[in-house]
Parts: structure tokens; C-alpha cells; sequence
């Protein structure tokens, strides 16, 4: 993505989220030459206590972002793609999945909808567990498993590559040590007059990362004005109002401006579902979300998006800009999100669409409008990279 630049790809799967995240993030500080541009493609859109992070384990993770920027180092999160967070107020326990679920020695014989690697140590983990809980919380159909080979990295461990399916595929095929099978059923909605939070995702709602959301070609036309993406692109543009943390000094004035000119009446109703006006507002960003190929092991698969796609395409901009304010003399951008609100003409406003779309193209009954200047469901709009690159050159502080 960022021609002639080096990338590093860092993987951590332990099976405890938030025990990642802090590995991830003391490696960093501990580390004197890292990347100066990190994308993370993973988060939680719902309430942090299904996923065993507590309060005390957040705190310390946000405050290793916090550190991160102080080295001027520029964390980039996918803003998630379950739309405005929809989540029941008192989630009953998830879907249990057992030790050995779906059926062995089988793949779906059809294209992922989602997909990724989970490395674990030989026989100490039920992978199949692991990857239907996975698509069970992310609200898909089905699943499957199938082992890639040995860890190149981490002796003693085996690479899997569990795939996700917004439908249940109608066929399956034979393959060595896979599994494959439906996920059990959702939790159901919240009892009828009882309002529900609206979640983003975390970390991308912390104050000191950038938050990325997802748009697709208006009218299918490429090049031209783009949307955000919308129920067939089985995903919605993670964004709104964290209830952990204030709206950020640098974008105070364009949420004001927000809430002064939106249209009330596309707000989610207070009664039914809640969202504090005050709270760190996300995505900060967004870019096209939809339409990429991705190889695997040679084999090209059509129709790969997300904010997990649309995260390191601005991530590998921002990587080309800092390349070239240190080309001259400059320092790198560091912590984005100052810069990115004190320049929003550098942005194409995106103003079709919605974020009431939940992971699998599912509708959701509340949800954020697009609108004119910076919304909950794509930020600040789409970057003009000639206009972005002019503004942070401009910008730049020049090097000690």
C-alpha cells in the first residue's frame, strides 16, 4: 500500500483480548525503532465486560496510546463494522459454542464474507471452539476451520485460518483436520420499552488513536462521489459517542456543529436508544471500504472489505506522508487527530448513507445519518491525498 516503504506485520491471538492489546503496546514503548505508522484491523463494538476487559486493563492500554503519541507514533484503528453499536442493555450470556462443535473434516465450499489466522500452541487450544465463538460474536451464520501449517514464527504452533459466513453455505467438501458448522442462535433483542446503548468500537474510541471508517462507490460508479457502505456490503461503518471517555479538545467544534445542523428527527431516539452527546466521537476518518482482492496462498478472493480494509489504506497514506515531510527535514505527523480536524478541507464530505447497518449487512432500528461536515458514521470524509499531503508538508515542525 505504501510503495517503498517498509511495512512490519506484528500478530498476537492469545485468546484474551485486552491481554493482546497491552502485549502489543509494551512491546512498542519497550522497543527504540518501530514502525512510526500502526494499523490495527481488530476491536469491540459492545460492551467490554463480554470480552473480560475491565476498567483497570483499558485505563492502562489507553495510557500506553497516550505514551505512544507523546514518541510521536501514529496508532490507526478500524472503527468497527457493526454500524452504531447496537447492543441489548443487559446482554444474556453469548451462545455457547462446546469444545467440539460443527462437523469434522469439512470446509464450506463457498467464499468467506470474513476471514483471519489464529496461531496456538499444538493441541492446547479446541480451534473450532474458538473460530465459531468468534463468528457467533460477530453475529455470522457459519463457520469454518482448516489449519494453514506450522507457525513460521512461533515454534510449537500451528496457524488456522477460520473463515466467517453472513449465510450458511449450501455445500461443504472434504478436507484434512478442518470443521465446519452454524453458529448458534443471537442473543435476543432487548425487551420491548427498554432504551439500549449505542456502542463504538474500542480502542478506536480512544482519545488517542485515529478512527477509521468505511465508504463505498455512490451508485456503484467508481471515482466518482462515494457513500458510506450500506446492508449489501454485509457491514456498516462502525461509529458514535464512547461512554468512556470526553469528546476530544480538537473536535469539539465540528460534533457542535454536528448536533447544531443534523436534522433531529434522524437522531436515535433517547428512549429507545442512548448515547452520551459528550463522549469521544468516532470515526474520526473513513475511507473505501469495499471492492479489494486479496491473495492467499495464490489464490484471489473477490470482495474483501471492512474498516479492516479501509484502517490501512489511510494507514499506509499517512505512511507516504511521513515519508515525505522527513524527506524534508520535518518531523513525522505523530498523534493525527489535531492535524486531521485543524484541516478539514483536505476531505471529501460524504454525505448518503447511514450507519444503521449492523456486522452481515443486518438493519438496525437507531443509527447516525451522513450529513454536511463530520458525522458518526464517516468522520470528517474521505481524503484527497494530493490536499493531504499539501496541508501536512505545510504544517510540518522541522526536526531537532
Amino acid at each position: 500500500m505504501s510503495p517503498g516503504l517498509k511495512t512490519e506485520f506484528f500478530e498476537q491471538m492469545s485468546m484474551d483480548f485486552c491481554a493482546d492489546l497491552k502485549n502489543w503496546t509494551a512491546l512498542l514503548l519497550a522497543t527504540d525503532d518501530v514502525p512510526l505508522v500502526h494499523s490495527v484491523s481488530y476491536g469491540w463494538q459492545g460492551n467490554l465486560s463480554q470480552v473480560q476487559c475491565t476498567p483497570d486493563k483499558t485505563t492502562a492500554i489507553d495510557a500506553d496510546y497516550a505514551k505512544l503519541a507523546a514518541r510521536g507514533i501514529t496508532i490507526i484503528f478500524a472503527s468497527g463494522d457493526s454500524g452504531s453499536g447496537y447492543a441489548p442493555p443487559h446482554p444474556p450470556a453469548p451462545p455457547q459454542c462446546g469444545m467440539s462443535p460443527g462437523t469434522a473434516g469439512v470446509l464450506y465450499d463457498a467464499t468467506p464474507d470474513h476471514m483471519f489466522n489464529l496461531t496456538v500452541p499444538v493441541g492446547k487450544f479446541p480451534v473450532a471452539s474458538q473460530c465459531c465463538s468468534f463468528a457467533s460474536g460477530e453475529h455470522y451464520k457459519a463457520w469454518d476451520v482448516t489449519p494453514l501449517g506450522p507457525s513460521s514464527v512461533r515454534p510449537g504452533e500451528t496457524t488456522y485460518q477460520c473463515s466467517m459466513y453472513s449465510t450458511e453455505p449450501s455445500s461443504t467438501k472434504p478436507a484434512t483436520n478442518a470443521s465446519a458448522g452454524k453458529t448458534p442462535a443471537a442473543p435476543p433483542p432487548a425487551p420491548p420499552g427498554q432504551a439500549v446503548p449505542l456502542y463504538p468500537s474500542w480502542p478506536a474510541s480512544s482519545p488517542w488513536v485515529t478512527a477509521v471508517g468505511a465508504t463505498r462507490p455512490y451508485n456503484d460508479k467508481l471515482g466518482g462521489e462515494e457513500a458510506a457502505v450500506s446492508a449489501e456490503d454485509h457491514f456498516g461503518s462502525g461509529g458514535g459517542f464512547s461512554t468512556m471517555f470526553d469528546v476530544g479538545d480538537w473536535q469539539k467544534d465540528a460534533v457542535e456543529h454536528y448536533f447544531a445542523t443534523v436534522d433531529p428527527t434522524t437522531l436515535p431516539d433517547t428512549s429507545a436508544a442512548t448515547y452520551p452527546r459528550g463522549g469521544r466521537a468516532t470515526p474520526d476518518v473513513a475511507a473505501l471500504g469495499t471492492g479489494y482482492v486479496l491473495t492467499v496462498r495464490g489464490k484471489e478472493m473477490d470482495g474483501i472489505g471492512g474498516t479492516s480494509a479501509s484502517a490501512p489504506v489511510f494507514a499506509a497514506m499517512i505512511a507516504l506522508v511521513n515519508d515525505a515531510r522527513m524527506a524534508a527535514g520535518q518531523k513525522a505527523l505523530g498523534f493525527l487527530n489535531p492535524f486531521l480536524y485543524q484541516n478539514a478541507d483536505v476531505f471529501t464530505d460524504v454525505t448518503k448513507g447511514s450507519d444503521k447497518v449492523g456486522r452481515g449487512g443486518s438493519p438496525l432500528p437507531w443509527g447516525f445519518n451522513c450529513s454536511a461536515g463530520w458525522d458518526p458514521v464517516t468522520g470528517l470524509g474521505v481524503p484527497v491525498f494530493p490536499k493531504l499531503m499539501a496541508a501536512a508538508l505545510k504544517a510540518g515542525e522541522r526536526r531537532a
